[in-house]
């Protein structure tokens, strides 16, 4: 808009502010907050008509306040996460920069509901955890994080996939995630990728229920307001996710050395597999033992 009289009719519009001015056969829509300025230009059969205006300044403004509460959202999510779960943010931060074009976090975000809203944690550090797991590595290999100062790179050896070992589960083992094993989705990681790919699934439902309990504070805050079904139903939710994985991983190693020697051997041989899943599960373990210890006194606060 290089018209001078458009940018005298911008500047009349004081920041903080939406409004309209007309010039010649033109309204001029525009909404200025510090460091950004959206506006448009509105061509008009009558000069200052409020009949065509009113509708088109009403959607003007919805375009603006969805993008504004977007970004708001994302905000959000990310300080939460810088302040409360060092794993979680250096994950979601890690996965921007080094991924290019990869998925935007905010995909896997609700906010329909404070419940989900919170539950939107876990389930952005999960996925986001299976992107840095996969994409930063390459095909050959999985990245495995351990902490913000370590990541394994785990090259992969052959494998078979998860489903042929589902007959040796009986029923009473199998729950709702035992889709990840019996399955006819043949792109799953689980199958494309065999004991590798359940390691990524076992660490990402570490992390994801560990961001959701390192929210406790944030719940603390809150006093008499927190909602405490929330942060015991977001961290309950997935916290049984990490020991099927951990046995689901245990099985195929036993399933492998007793009908595929070969795959056996070359997993067992593969130093960083190993050395990826010990520090994994230690990580799991130190998680649960914590959070089972702390249950009590969470209990004793809100009491």
């Amino acid at each position: 808009m290089g018209n001078p009289a458009w940018k005298k009719a911008e500047n009349k519009i004081l920041p903080g502010k939406t409004g309209w001015k007309s010039v010649k056969k033109y309204a001029i829509i525009v909404y200025r907050i510090p460091g950004m300025v959206l506006k448009g230009r509105i061509m008009l059969k009558k000069k200052k008509s409020p009949i065509i205006l009113i509708p088109l300044i009403l959607i003007f403004l919805i375009i603006i306040f969805t993008g504004q509460a977007a970004e708001t959202n994302r905000q959000y999510v990310l300080d939460l996460l810088y302040q409360y779960s060092p794993d979680g943010y250096y994950i979601v931060d890690t996965y921007r920069d080094e991924v290019e074009n990869g998925t935007d976090f905010m995909e896997y975000f609700d906010g329909s509901t404070q419940a989900l809203r919170m539950d939107s944690f876990n389930v952005i550090v999960h996925e986001i955890s299976h992107g840095y797991t996969g994409e930063i590595a390459g095909y050959s290999s999985v990245y495995i994080f351990i902490s913000p100062d370590e990541s394994i790179e785990v090259p992969l050896t052959d494998i078979f996939p998860s489903r042929k070992m589902a007959q040796a589960f009986s029923k009473n083992l199998r729950t709702f995630r035992f889709d990840y094993i019996d399955t006819g989705s043949l792109d799953l990681g689980t199958q494309l990728q065999g004991v590798y790919g359940l390691l990524d699934e076992f660490n990402a439902y570490y992390l994801g229920t560990k961001t959701s309990y390192e929210l406790l504070p944030y719940y603390l805050d809150q006093g008499v307001n927190a909602d405490w079904g929330i942060f015991f139903n977001t961290v309950n939710g997935t916290l049984y996710g990490i020991l099927e994985f951990k046995l689901y991983i245990l099985k195929y190693l036993i399933f492998a050395r007793e009908n595929y020697a070969q795959i056996y051997s070359g997993i067992m041989a593969n130093g960083k597999f190993r050395e990826s899943f010990i520090k994994a599960d230690r990580n799991a373990y130190l998680f649960i033992l914590d959070y089972f210890s702390r249950k009590r006194s969470i209990y004793d606060h809100i009491q």
